[in-house]
């Protein structure tokens, strides 16, 4: 049977150049050759904490005849792992989204502008000017070309529960109700448990991952993407009618939609001929919102806005 033996210097100090100070705790482990024992033994026996310090991990150095050194790292704070205790991480890196409609078009110039030109007015007879493309971006070229789009970066909110758990509360229907959720928007206000309150729409359950730590506790990882809800929402300048039945009296007009946070905006095109530039192009003819995500009441996922965090 092995045994362990905490050496006369208990404790000591290292520091690193980030700052990050580390105390050790110096350890013998005799009458096992087989490591894997040796390690078994020392982390059943050696101190989880030291001085408020969480544990960080250990070296192991056999020196022969059965005899093992540990030097054992504590550093940071000890994390409180109670049940009811929640942690809490976010990055707002942001995602991308393809769009094929632009906000505006700044400015559209054909081949061998002249400098000091305007390009929407090249000077005649030489030059037509570009055609407009309504907005539309990445328009190939042809009497029936496609509309290409761009990637663009959109805010996106992504943040991260772990929370800790009592085995009563991870029940197999508990597991099941995080696998049927996953992939599903918030049916109502939501209060995540830090406090920040979200629309109907807004956040996106990633799913989760858990880990049974052995001690009558579950620690569980709540992912989550969160993106906001907009309002009269400009999608470009549509051609409407002025004369019904009579498709050459039209004019530009703005166009507004409302759209959740994780609803799909897509946009119908038709081909058109720009009488001034004597060329094809596209314009939008209609603009669609899609609700492509489930609604879930977030209410089963039983985070409570009131826990405690770290």
């Amino acid at each position: 049977m092995p045994f362990i033996n905490q050496k006369p210097v208990k404790i000591q100090l290292s520091r690193s150049l980030d700052g990050d100070d580390d105390d050790h705790l110096l350890y013998t482990v005799w009458g096992t050759e087989e490591e894997e024992v040796a390690a078994a033994f020392l982390e059943s026996n050696m101190a989880t904490t030291l001085r408020g310090k969480a544990f960080k991990g250990y070296q192991l150095a056999h020196l022969g005849g059965g005899v093992w050194d540990a030097d054992v790292r504590y550093g940071g704070p000890e994390k409180d792992k109670s049940e009811g205790h929640v942690e809490y991480t976010f990055d707002t890196g942001g995602g991308t989204q393809k769009i094929t409609q632009s906000l505006e078009t700044v400015m559209r110039a054909p081949p061998g502008t002249l400098p000091g030109e305007d390009p929407e007015n090249p000077l005649p007879p030489f030059r037509w000017s570009a055609p407009d493309m309504h907005g539309s971006i990445g328009v190939t070229e042809g009497e029936h070309g496609r509309v290409e789009g761009t990637e663009i970066l959109v805010p996106v909110y992504h943040f991260g529960l772990v929370a800790y758990r009592n085995d009563s509360r991870v029940t197999p229907a508990y597991r099941q109700t995080l696998f049927r959720m996953t992939g599903s928007v918030n049916d109502y206000l939501w209060w995540e448990p830090k406090g920040q309150l979200f629309q109907r729409g807004e956040v996106l359950f990633l799913g989760s991952q858990g880990s049974n730590r052995g001690n009558g506790l579950w620690e569980i990882t709540y992912k989550f993407a969160a993106s906001p809800n907009v309002k009269d929402l400009f999608v470009g300048n549509f051609d409407r009618q002025l004369s019904f039945g009579n498709p050459q009296f039209t004019e530009p007009k703005p166009a507004f939609v409302d759209k959740e946070g994780w609803q799909y905006i897509w946009f119908l095109y038709e081909d058109g001929v720009d009488p001034t530039a004597a060329s094809h192009n596209k314009k939008p003819k209609g603009v669609y919102v899609e609700r492509v995500y489930r609604y879930s009441d977030f209410g089963e996922l039983d985070l409570d806005p009131g826990a405690a965090f770290g």
